[in-house]
């Protein structure tokens, strides 16, 4: 495995927005002896990334001073999402709640 170009890497990272690498695809690449660094240093941030994303819609909602059941319904959804046990869960999750397209308000 050799290491990426820059433009394969641009490349990469720009599909890596698009999706989240399951937890044993990264270990296994993780445990690879030709790992690449760059390529985990993007995995890495996708998923920290994805993390304060959750976080900051979960205080926002917090934020919220509404009785809504429905705002607090979304509020306990992300916080269960907060806790799922994978990056691919969350990101399941995430996008089950409407993903990046979606208004809240």
């Amino acid at each position: 495995m050799k290491a990426p170009t820059e433009e394969e890497f641009e490349l990469f990272t720009l599909l890596l927005d698009e999706v989240v690498v399951p937890d044993a695809t990264f270990q296994w690449i993780a445990e690879s002896r030709n790992c690449d660094l760059e390529v985990m240093k993007a995995i890495v941030a996708r998923t920290l990334l994805l993390d304060q994303v959750i976080r900051d819609i979960v205080s926002m909602l917090q934020s919220i001073n509404c009785t809504s059941i429905s705002v607090n319904s979304l509020a306990q959804r992300f916080r269960h999402m907060e806790r799922a046990p994978s990056v691919y869960e969350q990101y399941y999750i995430f996008k089950l709640l409407g993903g990046d397209s979606c208004v809240i308000f």
